[in-house]
């Protein structure tokens, strides 16, 4: 038998069994299984535009289309109980006569 090739078969031999011990470690150390079920809703605003109604300079008007399209999924998520609304009152004295309002969006983990 050639050296190359002793050394080849070797180095094999070297690789096979590294990856024996890698495995065997592995079967004694198993990483826990977590599967997590989210069911997500999937909220849709479509706009229809007449190509014949486009101004020249679109990037104007393709700004004010996206505006108004985030108000309309802000106004279905609002609709669709997926906002929630909290108020908090200052103290009552005349200094400080403000409330702060909270709103939040519940998002399933």
């Amino acid at each position: 038998m050639k050296k190359r090739t002793y050394k080849q078969m070797q180095n094999r031999l070297y690789r096979e069994i590294k990856r024996r011990m890698i495995a065997e470690q592995a079967m004694m150390f198993p990483v826990p299984v977590h599967i997590e079920h989210r069911n997500f809703d999937t909220l849709a605003v479509r706009h229809l535009v007449d190509k014949r109604m486009i101004p020249p300079n679109t990037t104007e008007y393709t700004e004010y289309i996206k505006r108004d399209m985030a108000h309309q999924l802000a106004d279905k998520l609002k609709d669709e109980g997926y906002i929630t609304y909290f108020t908090r009152e200052g103290p009552d004295e005349p200094i400080f006569n403000n409330a702060e309002i909270e709103a939040r969006i519940m998002v399933a983990h």
